[in-house]
């Protein structure tokens, strides 16, 4: 052969690892050219696509592709058939529950799912049951259904390697408006603040919108206007109590606040909290929050941060109401970002760990309680071992409490985290207040301060199920017999099934049960 020959052959072998690896396997669920996509009407008995508040039935023989995320909410879905979710992002699927007699199959062991996905299960304790065996609120596998659910491979869990601890109390704080008089200011309206790009305070101002005076809008746009020459300076803007009623005279401050790249001032309404941080002369940089007033709400915050990297240094500006709105407070704030995101070093790799992921860091006291929930934020800088979490912006501290991460005179004594966050998520509807009559559920709503019937997962004898790297939140039925998070149920022999790489979070009941069943596959490496 020729050189010329045997570097065509190299690069040709070449190419194809190349495509080969970056290509996703052939036989995923979805490619099935049988599946008929549940958005066509003709793939429904009925001859229309499924309305809100039906009860589904897919019948042995069908085979459906959930190809849309536009699913109205369901009475009930019973799969007689098959149901293959579709590699579509974001689909989210509500119904009272799922009945699998077929198979379901979100992604496979080959080919896993990668995008969102939830399953919402909706219902009270007192909602129709629908058997004995699975009551209510449920993803049931019967005898000869086929459950699988297979999310994205993600580090379910590590060690810290070195301790994290609070800090003091001025330890990384440059301005805080709660140490100022500024801080007393209890107008309500508009609070701004202006700092220098190294936090100090190059002006500030309280505007009171609420009472309508045109003087006081104008106040404002002026000095909106007079910032626009000040590029690099950081504005903080704060609603206290009410901005005012949508009116004309509103008109101008909108348009100052647009100017600086806000976009959602136009639908605060009053009560609502809202904050905005900017840094003049680059409004794409603008950060915004606005957080819509529900009435059982005791609290409502909105917080807009900023960071410079260049000064290593976080702009925060706070809005909140409590006691039901009749209550209102600001805060503004410069921070050093070490305090605002705090770097942990770990002990594996977390390269799958993303930006928005939440993650618990386990107590290493006797408290329990002392476990903290944190979420990722970007780190470009940071090692594959090492991650940056949200601080608590409002306290002194990156952590409320200390978590030790050494190994003492042979004791490995360090921190669990474990990661909360997967890409497809099973979720039970909980209300907010208790309803139910009877006097265990009851006590238990008292307990919590909220509902505690979450929805389940039941494999029984004859249904096969495998479900990994999934996050199930708020499932278990806490005062209702038999009904946990996920549950195999005298299933006998059943080899090749799995519960693995889950996440169970928030739940009210057992996380796990196997009964009466052999062979099976629990685990979280």
């Amino acid at each position: 052969m020729s050189y010329t020959g045997s570097v065509l052959s190299v690069i040709g072998w070449f190419l194809l690892l190349v495509t080969v690896m970056g290509t996703k396997p052939s036989n995923c669920p979805w490619d099935d050219l049988s599946l008929v996509n549940w958005s066509e009407p003709s793939a429904w008995p009925t001859g229309h696509v499924p309305a809100e508040n039906e009860a589904v039935t897919i019948a042995k023989g069908q085979s459906i592709l959930l190809d849309t995320r536009d699913i109205p909410r369901l009475l009930s879905l019973t799969i007689e058939g098959t149901l293959v979710w579709g590699d579509v992002d974001d689909i989210r699927l509500e119904t009272s529950f799922i009945l699998v007699n077929g198979e379901f199959h979100i992604g496979s062991e080959e080919c896993p799912f990668e995008k969102k996905a939830v399953i919402f299960l909706y219902g009270r304790s007192n909602s129709p049951e629908y058997s004995e065996e699975f009551g209510r609120k449920f993803i049931g596998v019967e005898n000869g259904g086929k459950l699988e659910i297979h999310g994205k491979p993600k580090k379910s869990w590590t060690k810290l390697t070195g301790s994290v601890s609070p800090s003091t109390d001025s330890c990384g704080v440059v301005f805080d408006s709660w140490r100022e008089k500024f801080g007393e200011e209890k107008e309500e309206g508009v609070h701004v603040i202006v700092w220098n790009p190294d936090g100090s305070v190059f002006d500030l101002g309280v505007f009171a919108t609420k009472s309508g005076e045109q003087k006081d809008v104008d106040s404002f746009v002026r000095m909106m206007d007079g910032l626009m020459s000040e590029t690099g300076k950081v504005v903080g803007i704060a609603v206290r109590g009410s901005l005012g009623k949508p009116q004309k005279s509103l008109e101008k401050l909108y348009l100052a606040i647009e100017k600086l790249g806000g976009r959602s001032i136009r639908q605060v309404k009053p009560k609502e909290p809202y904050t905005l941080v900017a840094s003049i002369g680059h409004p794409a940089t603008t950060r915004e929050d606005h957080v819509t007033r529900y009435p059982d709400k005791d609290l409502l915050q909105a917080s807009a941060t900023l960071v410079l990297d260049t000064r290593h240094l976080v702009f925060i500006a706070v809005s909140g109401t409590v006691a039901h709105g009749y209550k209102h407070f600001t805060r503004f704030r410069v921070i050093s970002r070490s305090l605002a995101y705090p770097l942990l070093t770990v002990l594996d790799d977390v390269t799958s760990w993303q930006p928005g992921d939440e993650i618990v860091v386990a107590s290493t006291d006797f408290e329990w309680t002392q476990a903290e929930v944190k979420t990722i934020v970007q780190c470009p800088d940071c090692a594959r071992n090492q991650i940056r979490v949200d601080g608590d912006i409002l306290s002194s501290g990156e952590f409320r409490y200390s978590h030790f991460g050494h190994v003492t005179y042979g004791v490995d004594e360090r921190a669990e985290i474990g990661l909360l966050t997967r890409n497809i998520r099973v979720e039970g509807e909980v209300q907010e207040s208790c309803y139910s009559n009877s006097s265990r559920e009851k006590y238990l709503c008292d307990r919590f301060g909220m509902d505690t019937f979450g929805g389940h997962i039941k494999v029984v004898r004859g249904g096969f199920a495998r479900i990994e790297h999934t996050e199930l939140y708020h499932l278990g039925q806490q005062a209702s017999k038999g009904h946990y998070p996920l549950h195999f149920h005298m299933c006998d022999e059943v080899s090749g099934q799995y519960f693995r790489n889950n996440c169970i979070r928030n739940s009210f009941s057992r996380c796990i049960t196997v009964h009466g069943t052999d062979n099976a596959t629990v685990n979280l490496p």
